[in-house]
């Protein structure tokens, strides 16, 4: 699926993946997991018609297209959206045999955005007479700007309010400053999805630097990637203070999405460098890459 101002440009796309973000459930079970399958997904397990959960994200502002991804089913239901309490768009999810990670001509709703922090809402809503039950599931919800009402700056956005800050491969690969290696996307595309920022010239020290602008506060940090036999041991700082140590990327087979989490502080509004690099290998490892899924930040004081 293409869509309209994924890249490039700077400070004002949002993807939001609901999975790893905070919830307020209004109505029904909902379970945040990750699958093979499935991917990181958001979804109501009790399966009732009017189950809702609501996720807060921060915005730039402007006009943009809101494109859904997720899974469809004989069993799944219809999808309202909505933006501060305000309907936005609605979306059947209904196939007869399941389908993964559908994002189509049918999943997007063109929407107008104030700048500030929002609140979007999940609920189901009816479903379509051939299904069985109301269920919905949710991957990740995109907001591509196609006009700004601000002037994009040269860093990844300026945040303010509890938020996730979420930067993905293709974000990553954008406003990379390589520093040792190159740098490049690497596997499946859409980005979000078993696709990982990479930084290869298979070295020790290997790094890629990365400025973005933060308000003072607390947050916390989590790290989305892939292991293989041939990937390294990296670092992640932020102005040159580690906040994720040694996090060793080897396993034996390929594995998606594993997690790395930590916490940290920054103590001046502004500017900050972020900084992705090799210090090293396991001994079981043949080579020394780094590939990054996603990066979310998020600020909790």
């Amino acid at each position: 699926m293409t869509i309209t101002g994924m890249s490039p440009y700077r400070g004002g796309n949002v993807l939001i993946v609901p999975a790893v973000m905070t919830q307020t459930v209004g109505a029904g079970t909902w379970v945040s997991d990750v699958s093979d399958v499935y991917r990181t997904r958001l979804y109501n397990s009790s399966g009732s018609d009017s189950d809702e959960i609501t996720v807060s994200f921060w915005c730039p502002g402007g006009t943009y297209t809101l494109s859904i991804i997720g899974a469809k089913a004989s069993s799944y239901g219809i999808l309202d959206i909505y933006i501060d309490n305000t309907e936005v768009a609605s979306f059947d999810r209904y196939n007869s045999t399941t389908l993964y990670g559908q994002g189509t001509a049918d999943s997007q709703a063109s929407i107008s955005i104030t700048p500030g922090l929002h609140t979007m809402k999940f609920k189901a809503d009816g479903k379509n007479a051939g299904s069985s039950s109301y269920v919905v599931s949710v991957n990740a919800i995109i907001l591509a700007c196609t006009s700004f009402s601000f002037n994009p700056g040269t860093v990844i956005g300026n945040f303010d309010g509890a938020f996730p800050l979420i930067l993905p491969a293709q974000t990553l690969l954008y406003h990379a400053i390589p520093i040792q290696g190159t740098v490049a996307v690497v596997g499946q595309t859409p980005a979000f999805f078993n696709s990982a920022f990479y930084i290869g010239s298979d070295a020790v020290n290997d790094q890629a630097d990365f400025y973005f602008s933060l308000p003072r506060g607390n947050y916390t940090i989590d790290a989305f990637f892939p292991k293989y036999s041939s990937t390294g041991i990296f670092d992640v700082l932020i102005d040159d203070v580690v906040v994720l140590n040694d996090i060793d990327m080897y396993n034996a087979s390929t594995t998606w999405h594993n997690n790395a989490t930590d916490t940290f502080t920054i103590n001046t509004t502004g500017q900050h460098k972020f900084t992705l690099k090799c210090v090293g290998k396991n001994a079981s490892s043949s080579h020394y890459f780094m590939q990054i899924e996603t990066f979310v930040i998020e600020r909790t004081s």
